[in-house]
């Protein structure tokens, strides 16, 4: 006989368009899920409606199709995912196979979804890199992050300032709250003098401290990050990886000492050598306004740091404006962009506290 699971669980809910994450009621029923956030009125998930997410040593992400993107339930009981299969057996077909597999088995398969991206985009498929990315686990992406990361902020080189650090957190927790996504977004500040940043898979953001000091608001660093977040957010990275790295590297990213292969190492240089395809800067570019505008953040900050760096373009001095083709033009969409959201900005920091935390590497 099978033991009936609970059918009651609390988890939290995202709305997908705000940063207000809701004390949730779930209440699994024959009909679907009934929910019950805070301040809301209950509702009803209908089954086919759904699409569910299990990844190990993370909340069971429950996602509504129909609703606004980003719209999910997140359930930490480890046994919500089964009594849900047990009191809806409609989802018993998760949306892809790799949300049903363990760790080693999201490899393989992981890996053999972005073999043949490898393959497709060699021959002028680069199409099936993107479905690579989308179909790639959570615990996956950030492995390949985590790698890269390490190349591209080495540890001999990172920033050791928790005072400082916290202050900035203050701002990546910000943008991170509006996000409402599953990542959970890791800063690292380098110590490097050119104005640069990178975003990695699975959540990772690499940011020298040369960036830091040309941006003279925590607005216009707050800019940078809601752009590189989004690189994220879309995959971008993760994309990347699927068309340009050979499948034998591929496979590699995959072992226990990830972050310190020859694979990571690989996957870490592509990234730092590669520049965003210009329609990935543009989508970038329009959601960060967005982001900035959910998180009540100044939304022109980006783009009055890239037109005060406009005057030495090219310059290795400051390879993330050199990076990002088409300034001029960038930032004439990114000012329009701004003017189509509305509503006040609340500040971030004021610009004495910009001053002190923009230093987390230290004095020179």
């Amino acid at each position: 006989m099978i033991q009936p699971l609970a059918s009651r669980f609390e988890g939290f809910y995202y709305d997908g368009q705000s940063a207000r994450r809701s004390a949730a009621v779930v209440e699994l029923t024959a009909e679907g899920v009934r929910l019950e956030a805070s301040g809301e009125e209950p509702r009803l998930w209908r089954p086919d409606q759904l699409r569910l997410a299990i990844a190990a040593g993370e909340p069971t992400r429950l996602y509504r199709l129909t609703g606004p993107p980003g719209e999910c339930l997140l359930v930490p009981d480890p046994t919500f995912a089964e009594a849900l299969l047990q009191h809806l057996p409609q989802l018993h077909r998760p949306r892809t196979l790799l949300d049903r597999l363990p760790l080693t088995g999201w490899a393989a398969a992981t890996c053999a979804v972005f073999l043949l991206a490898a393959v497709f985009s060699v021959t002028g498929f680069g199409l099936l890199a993107g479905i690579a990315a989308r179909l790639t686990p959570l615990a996956i992406e950030e492995r390949l992050g985590e790698g890269a990361a390490d190349v591209l902020a080495p540890a001999a080189r990172r920033c050791s300032d928790p005072d400082r650090e916290r202050q900035l957190a203050t701002i990546a927790d910000r943008l991170s709250d509006a996000a409402s996504s599953p990542y959970r977004f890791r800063v690292i500040y380098v110590r490097d003098p050119r104005v640069n940043a990178f975003a990695a898979p699975g959540g990772y953001i690499v940011v020298y401290d040369g960036l830091l000091r040309r941006a003279e608001t925590a607005e216009e660093f707050a800019g940078v990050l809601a752009h590189e977040m989004e690189h994220v957010l879309h995959q971008h990275g993760t994309r990347a990886l699927a068309r340009e790295l050979p499948g034998r590297t591929l496979v590699s990213l995959f072992s226990p000492e990830t972050a310190s292969s020859p694979g990571a190492r690989q996957a870490g240089a592509a990234l730092l050598n590669r520049q965003h395809r210009r329609s990935e800067e543009e989508e970038a570019d329009r959601a960060s306004v967005g982001l900035l505008a959910r998180a009540k953040v100044e939304t022109n900050g980006l783009a009055r740091f890239l037109r005060r760096l406009q005057g030495s373009l090219g310059s290795p001095a400051h390879p993330y404006a050199g990076s990002h083709p088409g300034t001029v033009e960038r930032v004439a969409a990114l000012e329009a962009e701004g003017r189509r959201h509305s509503g006040a900005a609340e500040g971030l920091l004021a610009a004495g506290d910009w001053e002190n935390a923009r230093m987390v590497c230290g004095a020179r």
